[in-house]
């Protein structure tokens, strides 16, 4: 249902459908003593890193006083779900086998208008960088800042 590209200030094409496709300078001309991340689309197999990684960022602004017992659960249930039926994009930065950037683009289905237009939007959320990549160039390319 993909019906056109636009280019964002942070340099991913967003397809209309809500499929995503990176377009992220060599990670390695402006960071050497770094791999070269792997962008690529997180997968069902990566939702438990993904939960833990979400985890991580919560509790970096703060500590939690009473945690979801079922947070894990929850968010795996959701997220997989969401992988496999289409409403859910996650575009991870993988280095050397480990996911260390990751951005959830959701589809959102938008109220039809009299007027042609796109069905869909994509909401751009849950976008984290563990500390350690964040000073990296495309690191800040993902998270456009």
């Amino acid at each position: 249902m993909s019906v056109g590209t636009r280019e964002c200030p942070w340099g991913w094409l967003v397809v209309a459908s809500g499929a995503v496709t990176p377009s992220l300078p060599s990670a390695r001309s402006t960071v050497p003593w770094m791999a070269e991340p792997v962008i690529r689309r997180a997968t069902e197999g990566d939702v438990a890193t993904l939960s833990r990684l979400r985890r991580e960022f919560t509790l970096e602004d703060r500590p939690i006083p009473s945690p979801r017992e079922d947070f894990d659960a929850a968010f795996e249930e959701i997220v997989a779900t969401g992988l496999n039926d289409g409403r859910w994009t996650v575009w991870v930065a993988d280095v050397d086998g480990e996911i260390v950037s990751h951005a959830f683009i959701g589809l959102v289905d938008k109220i039809p208008r009299p007027t042609p237009e796109q069905r869909w939007i994509g909401y751009l959320t849950n976008v984290y960088t563990r500390p350690a990549f964040a000073a990296s160039a495309w690191a800040v390319l993902c998270s456009g800042r």
